[in-house]
């Protein structure tokens, strides 16, 4: 016969209210007969059947030997602890355990109800919580609980937590080598815990987990996993010094996570000034210093020094070297030339010098974005951007040559780059960024597959609607055949300076012309005679306009559309050079088009066009 309502144990406790159930064990609320001022107790009753778990039995006796040494004001205090051999119409003896009764709800039915707690509750539960750690992983050997989660924390009817079950309790003074019963809940127990090695930093990590469910609302199990690290941070909306911290707790690494319960307290409370853990590994061998905290994130990239000098940077280099040595002559004749010729050549230098020996700092903050460009700590370049405005997507700085490149930042119209880095350097960094830049965002804002429209660029505009998706880019594709022009002549005033009864002044002005020739001309050519490239339902054409005069580009039928894709023009290929541009493909043609344009800018038009084209309304 199963225990009824009612029944009254050892002549003392009377059965009120069954509170659980599961595998032969049940919790009961019952009254203390004996008591009158406290009258109210939970009994924990586990039947001795054949079926019986002998480990269940342990877990259970455990639980009372460790309540009656604990004293504190948020753990249910120990009653009582007896066998009942001979429980009337029962076949087999029953353990019983009493213990003092926490009137309230538990943090899971809470979940269960929809509850939603404030970042003030989560501060509160979590501080409550880790000064009753405090208390038993101060005991000597440590107390751990092993087994926090939701349904073991009472929101009490007083407003504060009590720390609940501890059948699963042990303690830290086992011996190596020892064989441990796997106890705890997937999704709140850290690996080590799963082999058996719980330290106070596994009560630590489930505290986390809890706290994660709490913000999220889902169980950690069903929230997805990166490097093990729980991903949690896109889901949530609040301060990124309490998801930093959170974070902390849930690291998988031991030597990662915080240790101990006072240290993760006091860490609470300076919160704001604590380093975020690592998204991946330094590459080995790197000497790029980079610190975080929830407010503020800096980078120092050192010089890659002979590293990150290509054969375009030589060969500017023996240019200038030549042209000097060749115009020896002519120096002789005309001093004045000198001055010219020391001007290229220190041009020349300085093409190898920035890349080579210049080093960067990336300072941020939660408001603003700041690089500063260094070369033999004089500063040269110092670019600002709005940390709103960064794109999380942050694209690899494809410069237009081989070699060792930098990084480029899209913060908004402004465009934040860096010095050459290693190729694993700059995936770490970005990873970095991205992570920094994520803390306490909601995923939505952060979503990959999104467009972001309107395009924010002072070159590129994106204009969406039902009917019609158009896109207005400068007009670079017949660029390099204007460039030719002024290039010829740059090359025509060299030569012409090599008569010697030629003055000083006519190279300077010949040479200054033609770089302004090239300038203005590049200029009014993009903006004046941008290129137009619009899908409607079912085609898409690609146009350009000058003084009310239009001309068709190219043109072709949306159903036909295989792929969007960037590539390296074959020609440029050929001449060394690594300027992309986007191709449309379809099934009999490829129409490229955006020579000239930025990663970030390749990346999000792309994007869009993509986008429009999967909308429903599309008929394709």
């Amino acid at each position: 016969m199963m225990p009824q309502v009612g029944q009254v144990f050892r002549q003392r406790y009377q059965l009120i209210q069954r509170l659980a159930e599961h595998a032969g064990q049940q919790t009961w609320l019952a009254t203390d007969l004996d008591s009158p001022t406290q009258p109210t107790v939970v009994m924990k009753l586990l039947a001795m059947s054949p079926q019986l778990q002998w480990e269940e039995a342990k877990l259970l006796e455990r639980e009372a030997q460790l309540l009656q040494k604990l004293y504190h004001p948020r753990i249910p205090r120990y009653c009582d602890y007896f066998l009942l051999e001979q429980l009337t119409d029962s076949r087999f003896p029953w353990f019983c355990l009493v213990q003092s009764y926490v009137p309230g709800v538990s943090l899971q039915q809470l979940l269960d109800q929809g509850r939603h707690f404030t970042e003030a509750e989560i501060t509160t539960i979590a501080s409550e919580v880790l000064s009753i750690l405090v208390y038993l992983h101060e005991f000597v050997p440590p107390l751990l609980h092993r087994d926090l989660k939701p349904s073991n924390l009472i929101w009490g009817e007083d407003n504060h937590l009590y720390l609940i079950d501890f059948g699963s309790v042990q303690d830290q003074a086992a011996l190596d080598g020892a064989t441990f019963t796997v106890v705890g809940t997937y999704g709140y127990v850290p690996m080590e815990q799963f082999g058996g090695r719980a330290v106070p930093a596994s009560d630590l990590y489930a505290l986390g987990a809890t706290l994660i469910h709490l913000l999220t609302g889902t169980a950690p199990a069903d929230l997805p996993q990166h490097n093990a690290r729980i991903q949690f941070a896109q889901q949530v909306s609040v301060e990124p010094a309490l998801v930093n911290w959170v974070s902390k707790l849930t690291e998988p690494d031991l030597a990662e996570r915080l240790s101990t319960a006072r240290q993760a307290l006091e860490a609470l409370t300076q919160r704001q000034s604590l380093s975020l853990p690592t998204v991946r590994r330094q590459p080995k061998g790197s000497h790029i210093r980079l610190q975080k905290t929830s407010q503020q994130l800096v980078i120092h990239i050192p010089p890659r020094g002979w590293q990150a000098v290509s054969w375009l940077y030589c060969l500017g280099v023996l240019g200038g070297f030549w042209t000097l040595l060749f115009q020896l002559p002519n120096l002789v004749l005309n001093p004045g030339l000198s001055w010219f010729y020391l001007l290229l050549l220190l041009a020349s230098l300085l093409s190898v010098l920035v890349p080579a020996w210049s080093q960067t700092t990336i300072q941020g903050n939660r408001t603003h974005f700041t690089v500063r460009w260094k070369l033999f700590s004089l500063t040269l370049l110092q670019q600002r951007g709005q940390t709103a405005k960064i794109h999380p997507v942050i694209g690899l700085y494809e410069q237009e040559k081989p070699g060792v490149k930098g990084i480029m930042i899209q913060a908004g119209k402004t465009v934040l780059l860096t010095n050459p880095m290693a190729e694993v350097e700059r995936h770490w960094v970005i990873q970095e960024i991205q992570d920094w830049l994520c803390l306490g965002q909601p995923q939505r804002s952060f979503a990959e597959g999104q467009p972001v429209l309107p395009f924010q660029s002072d070159r590129v505009t994106v204009t969406e609607s039902a009917a019609a998706l158009v896109i207005q880019y400068p007009g670079s594709e017949k660029y390099w055949t204007l460039a030719a022009v002024p290039l010829l002549l740059l090359w025509l005033s060299l030569t012409w300076v090599t008569f010697p009864w030629l003055t000083f002044f006519a190279p300077c002005v010949s040479t200054g012309l033609t770089l302004l020739t090239a300038i203005v001309g590049g200029r009014l050519y993009s903006k004046r005679v941008p290129t137009t490239l619009r899908f409607s339902r079912d085609h898409f054409v690609a146009y350009k306009k000058l003084w009310g005069y239009t001309w068709k580009l190219f043109s072709g039928s949306n159903s036909q559309i295989d792929a969007i894709q960037a590539e390296i023009p074959a020609k440029l290929q050929a001449q060394g050079l690594f300027l992309q541009q986007l191709v449309i493909r379809t099934s009999g043609q490829a129409y490229p088009f955006g020579l000239g344009l930025t990663q970030p800018e390749r990346h999000w038009v792309m994007q869009a066009i993509n986008h429009w084209l999967r909308q429903p309304d599309q008929k394709i």
